[in-house]
């Protein structure tokens, strides 16, 4: 391969900076390259022509004293792969020795430290884990440890009803989705949960509050203008601790009573922004009011919210059933009774 024998079967580096892994197919004889590079804790060096990963080491002059990590001693003559855990060991080992560090006897280095075996961690379908780490599997239907001495143990899981199997920064948990509750100019409602039907009567409503222990209170409310030619929710306001934002249905949007340009950042972490035709105002706990020149008012909530609402948009329990509970606790016999419940 350009030049250079390799051997059959035996990875190695195409360049000098570790950029493409290639390996020589031994019945075709074929070279085939994936960009791939050195780990985290490696460095890419070129040793008699041939291009490796090697372990970073501190970098120290002749003057200073050799400074190495808690159990390791340094070493004028030491091996890339001598004493390192299995799963961060490199692809290639070079049997040139190097000056660095080296984990003492009964210690093993796991890409950070030098650690005792049984804290070595284990490879996982080619990932890396340290040792007491968890972990569901790519669907969630196992949750996985690694046990001392590098073993992997695997124990049925799943998510529980109304939860998916989601990717959150490159770890897999269960989590239930986000919902969003929509009034509609014509009085159409749906709940987090589901719930729909039609507001027929005319007033100001609160869409949701949360239970009085959760740490983001708040309040929407949205008043329903429908004796009209053309039936809207003429404004949606939110109230949080100190502050109340008003937006129109001409999109003109207040703070404290008074008109703001868009966009518009608070210190509390409340921000609005605008696009052509709606306004949304957000909160970083997971929280969005859209309001659309239409007339249409949304409220999204993220799962950390679950099972805390209350008001016309339901309590985001994942059930339709029971969404129609008055500001006791207690269940409306009817949806009159409902929506006067929650009518200003």
């Amino acid at each position: 391969h350009k030049g250079q024998y390799h051997h059959p079967g035996k990875p190695f580096w195409e360049d000098s900076a570790c950029t493409k892994l290639c390996q020589c197919n031994p019945a075709t004889g074929l070279v085939s390259c994936l960009e791939s590079r050195c780990k985290a804790e490696e460095q890419c060096k070129v040793i008699k022509d041939v291009s490796t990963c090697v372990p970073k080491i501190i970098d120290v002059t002749e003057t200073k004293a050799k400074v190495c990590p808690a159990n390791s001693t340094h070493k004028k003559c030491t091996h890339v792969c001598k004493n390192m855990c299995l799963h961060v060991r490199p692809v290639v080992c070079s049997t040139v020795c190097q000056e660095g560090c080296e984990c003492n006897p009964g210690f093993m280095f796991d890409g950070t430290q030098c650690v005792t075996a049984a804290n070595c961690g284990c490879l996982h379908h080619g990932n890396p884990m340290k040792s007491g780490e968890t972990w569901l599997s790519a669907h969630c239907s196992e949750r996985c440890v690694c046990l001392p001495g590098g073993t992997v143990s695997c124990e049925k899981a799943g998510c529980a009803l109304g939860e998916s199997c989601v990717d959150q920064g490159g770890a897999r948990l269960c989590s239930k989705p986000d919902a969003t509750c929509h009034l509609l100019p014509t009085g159409g409602f749906k709940s987090f949960d589901g719930l729909e039907d039609r507001v027929w009567m005319e007033g100001t409503y609160i869409l949701a509050m949360p239970a009085p222990k959760t740490q983001v209170p708040f309040r929407v409310i949205a008043h329903l203008n429908l004796f009209t030619c053309e039936p809207a929710v003429i404004f949606s306001s939110l109230s949080y601790k100190e502050v109340s934002i008003e937006v129109k249905k001409d999109l003109t949007t207040m703070v404290n009573g008074k008109e703001v340009s868009l966009p518009f950042r608070m210190n509390n972490g409340l921000e609005i922004v605008a696009s052509q035709y709606t306004v949304v105002v957000q909160h970083p706990s997971g929280l969005a009011l859209r309001y659309c020149s239409s007339g249409k008012v949304s409220l999204t909530l993220t799962a950390a919210y679950g099972s805390e609402m209350a008001g016309l948009c339901g309590n985001f329990n994942g059930r339709a059933d029971d969404d129609l509970r008055l500001q006791d606790g207690s269940m409306a016999d009817s949806f009159r009774s409902f929506y006067n419940n929650w009518r200003l």
